[in-house]
């Protein structure tokens, strides 16, 4: 594992030398660690109607991203290279619950169908041979990990102390207060002492997705027909909120969620032509 080390000659128990920059080092350190519990559920077509559901409940442990210099995404550098085991926590990646649902339903209206099998062409153009399709995504949040200040570059993934804590009830958050920020204070004695917070101590928002589409074929001859679709891309409407600031240095913003991610609704219309 290549890993850029943070300068271990600012450190508080003087590591090496005051001359020394940045280390790299080539090492087989890294260690992970990953459980699960996986159910997935299963309806072939029948009565118009299938789908898939599966639900994952895990646990990823590691202790440092790999490779480490990946450590600027979550400012999860380590704090001390000499003892990563002080860094084992839920990787950056862990999502404790993952649920996801996709189905189509054929509608049973229309020749063939139980209701209005006896229609003519007309209505049948019009209002026969229509399929529903959907996909439902939803999972628990991503890790965050608290830092003194990771624009350091000597010294990114100083850690503060914990004096309390951290987490907020549901019904309480607020995206101007994602987590109690009186919960840590910065260590004092420099930029670089590291703190007692373990890395990845807290969890961000979660993620609720609906796609929802609408398909009808027109047949044009026996073997070649045109499909119209209209789709709904998140079709709730549902922001997706980012992580919570979890620089310690930024006061301003500090324990607040100042972004969002991915697209509001979108709605495409769309045709495609079978042979």
């Amino acid at each position: 594992v290549l890993f850029r080390s943070i300068n271990l000659a600012k450190q508080a128990d003087g590591l090496i030398d005051a001359n020394l920059g940045q280390i790299q080092g080539l090492t087989d350190f890294g260690w992970s660690e990953y459980n699960s519990l996986q159910v997935k559920v299963t309806k072939r077509v029948s009565q118009n109607l299938n789908f898939l559901a599966n639900w994952t409940y895990s646990h990823a442990m590691d202790n440092g991203p790999a490779p480490f210099d990946l450590g600027h995404i979550n400012s999860d550098y380590p704090q001390n290279a000499y003892d990563l085991n002080a860094e084992i926590a839920s990787s950056d990646f862990d999502v404790r619950h993952s649920f996801n649902f996709s189905g189509l339903y054929h509608l049973p209206v229309g020749r063939g169908q139980k209701f209005f099998g006896n229609w003519g062409r007309p209505e049948e153009l019009m209002l026969g041979g229509w399929q529903l399709n959907g996909i439902l995504g939803m999972r628990t949040g991503t890790p965050v990990n608290v830092t003194t200040a990771s624009g350091i570059v000597a010294c990114p993934g100083m850690r503060p102390n914990l004096v309390g804590d951290p987490t907020i009830s549901k019904g309480e958050r607020t995206l101007a207060e994602y987590f109690n920020t009186k919960a840590f204070v910065a260590p004092t004695g420099g930029e670089c002492i590291p703190g007692d917070t373990s890395r990845n101590i807290l969890t961000g928002p979660g993620y609720v997705n609906a796609d929802i589409s609408l398909f009808k074929d027109f047949a044009i001859t026996e073997s070649a027909k045109l499909q119209t679709r209209f789709e709904f891309f998140n079709a709730t409407n549902t922001p997706h909120f980012s992580n919570p600031n979890a620089d310690l240095a930024t006061s301003t913003t500090f324990g607040s969620i100042t972004r969002t991610y991915g697209n509001m609704r979108i709605i495409q219309v769309a045709a495609k032509f079978i042979f």
